[in-house]
Parts: C-alpha cells; structure tokens; sequence
C-alpha cells in the first residue's frame, strides 16, 4: 500500500498536479520509510526532475531566421523542481547529452555543458540555462539541428522520473519566403532575398505577423509602404550587400519629405 501511495504522488507530481517539492512539513514530522508523511509529503532525499505539466512541453522549437543579424546566440531556459524538502546549501546536479537524439555539436551549434551544475539554495525551483549559438547555422538549410540531454544523479540530488527525465531542443537559422510574398513580391517588395526580408522585419519587432497583418493592407497601409521605403533605401545606400532591389513605392503613394 505504501509503495503504490508513493509511485501514486510521483506521477501526480510529474504532470503538475501536485507540487511535492512545496510543502513546509518539519521533517521533524512522523514519515514512513519511503519519506512520505502523514500529510501525504515527500520528505525524502532530494530528487530533481524537468518542471513541465506535460510531456510535449519538454520539447522547443527555435529559429534564428526572423531576428537581426546581431543576434548571435539565444538562450533557453528549462525550469527544474526538486522533490523533497529544501536545502540550506546549492545542491549539485548534472546535465548530459542524449547522444543518439542529438545532431547539435557543442561548441559549433550550442555553448558546451558544464561538468556540474548548482541548484540554489532555499529554492524548490531553478533554471537551467542553454546557449544556442547561430554563427554555425546555414540560412539556407530548412533541416534543424537537434539537442537532447537529461539529468543525472549526483550524491546531492537523484533524478525523480527516470522516464520522463529528456528534453530537447530543435533550432535552425532558417527564414522560409512567405506565401503573400508570392503574389505580393512584384509589385511591392522585389525578389526575395533573406536579408531584405530581415530587414522589413525590423519596424514589426521581427514578428512576420504582425508584417503581414491584414490592417497593413488596410488602415495601415500608407505606414507599411513607408517602412517599405525606408528598407528600401537602405540597401540603394548600401549596393555592397547585393539586395535585389525594392520596387519605388512612390509609384502608389506621394510621400513627404
């Protein structure tokens, strides 16, 4: 009875619906020999595990492709949570990669691991922190490049859910043409080119919808044709990046210096 109770709060624990880790009992508290006490807590070693309510969240899809050329790394954050009760002192942890679900080199496409990591002290909760890097990532593959790691035990902290205990990351530097840029291109924007579109993408904070909003084919015309313009002479000023070039929107509209 005890160990089904115990596998029972595990798995409630895994998919979110009960936070273990959370609970304030002393462990001065009758405990059986499990570490589950009398009001259902776990108050046993610690065991950390990926914080997510379901499995696909333990899945990110990133793409450089929308975002300023600047932009040469990202990082992503991964919450962990730890099962038992808290620690006066940072607990060590580890992080290793899933070899035979990872095309991602270290170094090339991702900051490499560390050996160890620390999760904070006093704290149910921390961040892991992954580095992406964009340098290595062709602009013209579709294809991402994948990552995967899981945790490992250490003496300060075991893993929880051995089954649940991967996640992965899939990112490319892709910017894929557009569907209105089709039947748009020739009257507005010229050939595509990668970098042309980046660079419209700027006045919409890089969000391709926003670019693309019905209003700005409305209401919002006259502003997207002057961000147009504004692209466009950007690159006449700038031949050396070879840009096709961006048809004159002064052919629609009058525009005031």
């Amino acid at each position: 009875m005890k160990s089904t109770l115990y596998k029972s709060l595990l798995i409630i624990g895994a998919t979110g619906g009960l936070l273990l880790g959370g609970c304030s009992t002393p462990l001065s508290q009758k405990t059986d020999e499990l570490g589950i006490s009398t009001d259902g807590a776990y108050h046993g070693e610690g065991k950390i595990y990926f914080d997510q309510l379901t499995k696909a969240d333990t899945l990110i899809n990133y793409s450089f492709g929308p975002n300023p050329l600047e932009e040469q790394s990202h990082e992503v954050k991964i919450p962990l949570r730890v099962l038992g009760d808290k620690s006066e002192q940072a607990r060590s942890y580890k992080v290793t990669i899933v070899k035979d679900k990872t095309t991602a080199e270290a170094g090339k496409h991702f900051t490499p691991l560390k050996e160890s990591y620390q999760f904070r002290a006093g704290e149910y909760t921390d961040t892991l922190r992954i580095e992406l890097l964009r340098s290595e990532l062709s602009a013209e593959v579709e294809e991402p490049v994948q990552l995967t790691i899981k945790l490992e035990g250490t003496t300060d902290l075991q893993v929880a859910f051995e089954k649940q205990n991967q996640y992965t990351i899939t990112f490319n530097n892709y910017l894929a043409i557009p569907s209105p840029w089709i039947y748009l291109g020739p009257y507005y924007l010229g050939d595509y080119h990668t970098l042309k579109y980046i660079k419209l993408l700027e006045a919409y904070d890089h969000d391709e919808n926003k670019f693309w909003a019905d209003e700005n084919f409305g209401a919002k015309f006259a502003e997207w044709m002057l961000n147009i313009k504004n692209v466009r002479d950007y690159f006449l000023a700038h031949p050396e990046l070879e840009v096709p070039p961006i048809p004159d929107p002064s052919a629609y509209l009058t525009f005031v210096e």
